[in-house]
């Protein structure tokens, strides 16, 4: 390799340190956020694939809902991140689209995987209805405080 090729190799070590400002945390903690948030389907897949005797309308009831509620959740987050660097609070329609998505898909996630015709709710129906909180909670972490949500620390 010559040394005018070796130049062009990057280095990310390099390429970080070059951007080292905050544009950088922005990258670095922004969209990691979204990432975690939009993972939600994939999650839910993986769960209702795993549990072969889920009765036959959960599986794509719960999977368009998590698809539903990861769109509100991630619109939530990116209009939460905007409010928290200066711009307009989320409205409450969306945060009332979250919240109630939410909770059909904890009550779907119940009536999935709770076993037919018994009072316990299984694990995995808990795994479930959580995914669908962690989802909102994460969406909602920085929307403000009247909705009931974290403070701005401004």
């Amino acid at each position: 390799m010559t040394p005018r090729a070796r130049m062009n190799v990057v280095i990310p070590g390099r390429w970080w340190s070059r951007r080292a400002d905050m544009r950088t945390v922005d990258l670095a903690t922004r969209w990691p956020l979204y990432v975690v948030s939009a993972s939600e389907p994939l999650v839910m897949l993986l769960m209702v694939t795993g549990q072969p005797e889920l009765p036959a309308w959960a599986a794509p009831v719960l999977l368009l809902l998590a698809l539903l509620h990861t769109v509100a959740c991630v619109a939530l987050l990116h209009a939460g991140i905007a409010h928290f660097l200066g711009g307009p609070r989320p409205s409450a329609r969306l945060v009332g689209v979250a919240v109630a998505l939410t909770a059909a898909g904890v009550a779907a996630s119940v009536a999935a995987f709770a076993p037919i015709g018994g009072a316990e709710f299984g694990s995995s129906g808990a795994w479930a209805a959580l995914l669908f909180c962690a989802g909102f909670m994460g969406g909602s972490r920085r929307c403000c405080p009247s909705y009931g949500c974290s403070p701005s620390p401004r």
